[in-house]
């Protein structure tokens, strides 16, 4: 659906997500998915704590946050989304719930919510400072929802507070580095399917979460930067 949204975007809201380090959105492919035996091959080799992806042995692949900003072009601000305090939640949780529920009866927070305020402003053609702040958080929840930092519960009214609170402190000129943000859930992901692994007996109870997409771009571009044999 966002690659669909973005491609009728108006100049106006393109212009909003370049400027909060967004505009990456409308270079890659945000219709790739991998299949679940990669996706579940690729997190079985990346080691949480080195940060490292093992695909052959004694080949071990560093992933850094400045890899992750390179490949993707996510912004790398100064702010790291897992330094935020469950406190600070609450209140950027309501804020923002305030700020996408303006025309709607109920005051919500979901990816449901995000959703229906990107469909509303996507193409409009004046917004107020308000729409605008609505339009950034709505991109800014959904696409990191849905592509960027997916988690078990990203479509549950209880996101993630390190995204709730990041997504606050990008629409008030606060710059977070996502890049490191995206890598960290990745880390988590791996680990939580890792402990997982000896459990599970069929592909329908996997969960994969995290960017998936990133780590098979990264293992494609970090091996074509190994040297060449002769």
């Amino acid at each position: 659906m966002l690659q669909q949204l973005l491609a009728r975007c108006k100049p106006r809201q393109k212009q909003l997500a370049v400027e909060i380090g967004f505009g990456f959105l409308w270079q890659i492919d945000l219709g790739y998915r991998p299949n679940l035996i990669l996706g579940a091959w690729l997190l079985s080799c990346f080691s949480p704590d080195k940060k490292t992806l093992t695909t052959l042995p004694g080949q071990e692949l560093q992933i850094t946050a400045a890899d992750v900003a390179s490949i993707l072009g996510v912004n790398r601000g100064g702010m790291d989304a897992n330094s935020f305090l469950e406190y600070n939640y609450a209140s950027a949780r309501r804020n923002l719930a305030e700020l996408l529920s303006s025309g709607f009866q109920k005051v919500s927070l979901s990816l449901t919510r995000a959703k229906s305020v990107l469909l509303s402003l996507h193409n409009a053609y004046i917004l107020t400072e308000s729409e605008e702040r609505a339009f950034i958080a709505a991109l800014l929840l959904y696409s990191a929802s849905t592509f960027l930092v997916p988690t078990s519960n990203s479509d549950r009214n209880n996101m993630d507070y390190r995204l709730i609170c990041a997504v606050s402190h990008t629409i008030n000129h606060q710059a977070v580095d996502w890049a490191a943000y995206t890598l960290s859930v990745i880390s988590e992901s791996a680990t939580k399917f890792q402990n997982g692994q000896a459990e599970t007996t069929t592909l329908s109870t996997i969960t994969l979460t995290g960017c998936i997409a990133l780590l098979n771009v990264s293992k494609t571009t970090k091996l074509a930067q190994l040297p060449k044999c002769k």
